[in-house]
This record gives structure tokens, sequence and C-alpha cells, in this order.
């Protein structure tokens, strides 16, 4: 039981820290984005992830349904995202970073 503990509450810091994370990243596309399209899309997507993973709170259903989307629209991007490599980002659009 003890060690269910510890893996919740490391779930839970993991969980605010991808939200946080997810919040700076859409604000730097929108701030340093010179497409206004394209960074509005961007964003809404990252934004839309970040409320997801916020309702969830934990639950795998939907967020697995997140990931498979992912993995159709960009193989990269999912390849990074399960090795945690947020370094994709700024590989791909370095202009925002």
């Amino acid at each position: 039981m003890r060690g269910n503990r510890c893996g919740e509450r490391r779930g839970k810091k993991q969980r605010q820290f991808m939200i946080e994370s997810l919040s700076k990243m859409a604000s730097n596309v929108m701030r340093n984005s010179p497409d206004k399209v394209t960074r509005k899309s961007i964003a809404d997507r990252i934004l839309s992830l970040k409320d997801e993973v916020e309702r969830n709170n934990g639950r795998a259903g939907d967020f697995k349904a997140e990931i498979e989307k992912l993995s159709k629209m960009n193989e990269e991007y999912l390849t990074s995202f399960n090795r945690a490599d947020s370094s994709v980002f700024k590989r791909k659009h370095p202009q925002l970073f």
C-alpha cells in the first residue's frame, strides 16, 4: 500500500509538471510563431492536450486516444513523447525558442 501511495504522489507531480510545461509551450508558440494561423492551431492543440491531462487526473482512457491521434499525426512527436524528449520542438521549430 505504501508503494502505491508513493507512485500516486509521483504521478501527480509528473502530471502537474506536464500541465505546466504544456502551458509554457503554448505561450511560447503564441508569442514567437510568425504565422498567426499556424501558431493558433499549434497552441490550441497543445492546450487541448493540457486540458485532457487536467480532466483525466490520472485516468488513462481518453489520454490513450490522444496518444493514438498523435501517433497518426506525427510519429516523431510520439517517439519524443514516449522518451520524454522535448527537444523535438526545438528541432522542428527553432524560431520559437
